[in-house]
Protein backbone atom coordinates (compact mmCIF):
# COMPACT_ATOMS: atom_id res chain seq x y z
CA UNK A 1 0.00 0.00 0.00
CA UNK A 2 1.61 3.51 -1.12
CA UNK A 3 0.79 6.31 1.89
CA UNK A 4 3.00 8.90 -0.28
CA UNK A 5 1.55 11.24 -2.98
CA UNK A 6 3.28 12.88 -5.81
CA UNK A 7 3.49 16.47 -7.67
CA UNK A 8 3.51 17.35 -11.49
CA UNK A 9 3.36 19.75 -13.44
CA UNK A 10 5.12 20.96 -16.57
CA UNK A 11 8.74 19.94 -16.25
CA UNK A 12 6.96 16.58 -16.65
CA UNK A 13 4.96 16.70 -19.90
CA UNK A 14 5.37 13.95 -22.13
CA UNK A 15 6.73 11.88 -18.91
CA UNK A 16 5.64 8.76 -17.55
CA UNK A 17 4.02 9.62 -14.51
CA UNK A 18 3.96 7.73 -10.67
CA UNK A 19 1.47 4.74 -10.27
CA UNK A 20 -0.46 3.53 -7.17
CA UNK A 21 -0.03 7.61 -5.52
CA UNK A 22 -2.00 7.92 -2.85
CA UNK A 23 -2.40 11.77 -3.75
CA UNK A 24 -1.64 13.95 -6.18
CA UNK A 25 -1.10 17.71 -6.70
CA UNK A 26 -1.06 19.13 -9.74
CA UNK A 27 0.52 22.52 -10.66
CA UNK A 28 -1.71 24.86 -12.60
CA UNK A 29 1.39 27.16 -14.29
CA UNK A 30 3.76 26.75 -16.34
CA UNK A 31 6.46 28.40 -14.46
CA UNK A 32 5.20 32.02 -13.55
CA UNK A 33 2.53 32.83 -12.28
CA UNK A 34 1.19 34.68 -15.57
CA UNK A 35 1.01 31.09 -17.63
CA UNK A 36 -0.27 27.90 -17.90
CA UNK A 37 0.92 24.07 -17.70
CA UNK A 38 0.24 22.85 -21.31
CA UNK A 39 -0.10 19.89 -19.99
CA UNK A 40 -2.68 20.24 -17.16
CA UNK A 41 -5.50 18.30 -18.15
CA UNK A 42 -3.70 15.06 -18.76
CA UNK A 43 -1.84 15.50 -15.46
CA UNK A 44 -5.34 15.99 -13.38
CA UNK A 45 -6.66 13.11 -14.90
CA UNK A 46 -3.77 11.48 -13.44
CA UNK A 47 -4.45 12.76 -9.88
CA UNK A 48 -7.82 11.68 -9.97
CA UNK A 49 -6.92 7.85 -10.42
CA UNK A 50 -5.35 8.46 -6.51
CA UNK A 51 -6.30 5.66 -4.20
CA UNK A 52 -7.15 8.51 -1.87
CA UNK A 53 -6.54 6.71 1.14
CA UNK A 54 -4.56 9.21 3.28
CA UNK A 55 -6.25 12.14 5.38
CA UNK A 56 -4.68 14.46 2.00
CA UNK A 57 -7.23 15.35 -0.79
CA UNK A 58 -6.93 12.92 -3.58
CA UNK A 59 -6.90 15.64 -5.75
CA UNK A 60 -5.30 18.74 -5.56
CA UNK A 61 -3.46 21.78 -7.05
CA UNK A 62 -0.58 23.96 -6.62
CA UNK A 63 -0.07 27.74 -8.26
CA UNK A 64 3.37 29.85 -9.08
CA UNK A 65 3.18 32.96 -7.10
CA UNK A 66 5.05 36.35 -7.36
CA UNK A 67 5.21 39.94 -6.47
CA UNK A 68 7.01 41.52 -9.94
CA UNK A 69 5.71 45.15 -9.05
CA UNK A 70 6.53 47.35 -12.85
CA UNK A 71 8.15 44.24 -14.45
CA UNK A 72 5.05 42.41 -14.58
CA UNK A 73 4.26 42.31 -18.20
CA UNK A 74 0.88 43.86 -16.35
CA UNK A 75 0.64 45.49 -13.53
CA UNK A 76 -2.64 46.44 -11.88
CA UNK A 77 -3.51 50.59 -11.86
CA UNK A 78 -6.79 49.93 -9.98
CA UNK A 79 -8.50 47.67 -7.94
CA UNK A 80 -11.12 46.61 -10.63
CA UNK A 81 -10.36 42.81 -11.92
CA UNK A 82 -12.31 41.40 -14.61
CA UNK A 83 -14.76 44.97 -14.35
CA UNK A 84 -15.71 44.11 -10.63
CA UNK A 85 -13.80 46.17 -8.18
CA UNK A 86 -11.53 44.24 -5.14
CA UNK A 87 -11.92 45.86 -2.02
CA UNK A 88 -8.43 45.59 -0.13
CA UNK A 89 -7.65 46.24 3.82
CA UNK A 90 -4.65 47.63 1.54
CA UNK A 91 -6.75 50.31 0.32
CA UNK A 92 -6.42 52.13 -3.45
CA UNK A 93 -4.24 50.65 -5.85
CA UNK A 94 -2.67 53.50 -8.13
CA UNK A 95 -0.36 51.76 -10.20
CA UNK A 96 2.81 51.69 -7.35
CA UNK A 97 4.48 48.75 -6.53
CA UNK A 98 2.94 48.98 -2.52
CA UNK A 99 1.18 46.46 -0.92
CA UNK A 100 -2.04 47.74 -2.44
CA UNK A 101 -1.46 46.71 -6.19
CA UNK A 102 0.46 43.96 -5.29
CA UNK A 103 -2.94 42.88 -3.53
CA UNK A 104 -4.35 43.14 -6.57
CA UNK A 105 -2.23 41.38 -8.54
CA UNK A 106 -2.36 38.57 -6.31
CA UNK A 107 -5.67 38.45 -6.67
CA UNK A 108 -5.87 39.02 -10.11
CA UNK A 109 -3.41 36.17 -10.76
CA UNK A 110 -5.76 33.67 -8.43
CA UNK A 111 -8.63 34.96 -10.27
CA UNK A 112 -6.89 33.96 -13.62
CA UNK A 113 -5.94 30.35 -12.48
CA UNK A 114 -9.52 29.84 -11.12
CA UNK A 115 -10.78 30.82 -14.62
CA UNK A 116 -8.89 30.54 -17.89
CA UNK A 117 -6.56 27.61 -16.81
CA UNK A 118 -9.10 25.00 -17.63
CA UNK A 119 -9.64 23.83 -14.13
CA UNK A 120 -12.88 22.39 -13.59
CA UNK A 121 -15.07 23.45 -10.51
CA UNK A 122 -12.00 25.27 -9.29
CA UNK A 123 -13.95 25.94 -5.91
CA UNK A 124 -13.40 22.14 -5.33
CA UNK A 125 -9.77 22.07 -4.60
CA UNK A 126 -7.09 22.51 -2.27
CA UNK A 127 -4.72 25.24 -3.78
CA UNK A 128 -1.65 25.47 -2.29
CA UNK A 129 0.39 28.76 -3.42
CA UNK A 130 4.49 28.02 -4.20
CA UNK A 131 5.92 30.52 -2.76
CA UNK A 132 9.62 30.15 -3.82
CA UNK A 133 12.89 32.51 -5.08
CA UNK A 134 13.28 31.42 -8.33
CA UNK A 135 10.04 33.65 -9.12
CA UNK A 136 10.08 37.49 -9.05
CA UNK A 137 9.75 39.32 -5.81
CA UNK A 138 10.68 42.68 -4.14
CA UNK A 139 13.73 42.38 -2.21
CA UNK A 140 12.74 45.58 0.13
CA UNK A 141 8.96 45.38 0.64
CA UNK A 142 8.46 42.00 2.21
CA UNK A 143 4.78 43.55 2.93
CA UNK A 144 3.93 43.91 -0.35
CA UNK A 145 4.98 40.53 -1.00
CA UNK A 146 2.84 39.41 1.83
CA UNK A 147 0.00 41.56 0.21
CA UNK A 148 0.31 39.45 -3.12
CA UNK A 149 0.05 36.07 -1.38
CA UNK A 150 -2.94 37.36 0.75
CA UNK A 151 -4.69 38.78 -2.78
CA UNK A 152 -4.42 35.15 -4.05
CA UNK A 153 -5.74 33.42 -1.05
CA UNK A 154 -8.23 35.79 -0.42
CA UNK A 155 -9.54 35.37 -3.83
CA UNK A 156 -10.04 31.65 -3.81
CA UNK A 157 -11.49 31.74 -0.61
CA UNK A 158 -13.96 33.93 -1.55
CA UNK A 159 -15.02 31.13 -4.25
CA UNK A 160 -15.29 28.64 -1.33
CA UNK A 161 -11.60 26.82 -2.04
CA UNK A 162 -9.30 25.94 0.54
CA UNK A 163 -5.77 27.11 0.58
CA UNK A 164 -2.42 25.91 2.12
CA UNK A 165 1.33 27.40 1.60
CA UNK A 166 4.76 25.47 0.45
CA UNK A 167 7.55 27.40 1.01
CA UNK A 168 10.50 26.04 3.13
CA UNK A 169 12.13 28.58 6.29
CA UNK A 170 14.31 29.93 4.13
CA UNK A 171 12.56 31.16 1.23
CA UNK A 172 10.05 32.14 3.38
CA UNK A 173 11.53 34.15 5.42
CA UNK A 174 13.87 35.80 2.49
CA UNK A 175 9.92 36.66 0.82
CA UNK A 176 7.66 37.19 3.47
CA UNK A 177 9.32 37.17 6.71
CA UNK A 178 7.24 37.33 9.49
CA UNK A 179 3.60 37.82 8.98
CA UNK A 180 0.76 39.14 12.14
CA UNK A 181 -2.70 37.01 13.29
CA UNK A 182 -4.79 39.41 10.93
CA UNK A 183 -2.66 38.32 7.60
CA UNK A 184 -4.95 35.48 6.05
CA UNK A 185 -1.75 33.90 5.30
CA UNK A 186 -0.94 33.15 9.11
CA UNK A 187 -3.74 29.78 9.78
CA UNK A 188 -3.36 28.38 6.39
CA UNK A 189 -2.00 24.75 5.94
CA UNK A 190 1.74 24.56 5.40
CA UNK A 191 3.33 21.88 2.08
CA UNK A 192 6.59 21.23 3.86
CA UNK A 193 9.24 21.54 1.09
CA UNK A 194 12.60 19.35 1.65
CA UNK A 195 12.12 15.77 2.73
CA UNK A 196 13.84 13.19 0.30
CA UNK A 197 12.54 10.05 2.51
CA UNK A 198 8.63 9.10 3.90
CA UNK A 199 10.87 9.17 7.31
CA UNK A 200 12.06 12.78 6.80
CA UNK A 201 8.78 13.79 5.68
CA UNK A 202 6.94 12.50 8.47
CA UNK A 203 9.59 14.52 10.91
CA UNK A 204 8.94 17.50 9.46
CA UNK A 205 5.55 16.82 9.86
CA UNK A 206 5.90 16.71 13.50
Amino acid sequence: VILVGNDVSYPQCGGRLPVGQAFGIVGVNGGLANTSNPCFLEQLAWAQKSTGITSQPAVSLYVNTANPGHAAKVWPQDNVVNGQEVVSKYGVCDGSEGAACAYIYGWTRAHEDATIRNVPNPSSYQWWLDVETGNSWSSTDLRANAASLEGMTDYFKSIGATVGLYSTAYQWQTIVGNVTESSSLYTLDSWLAGALTKRGAEANCK
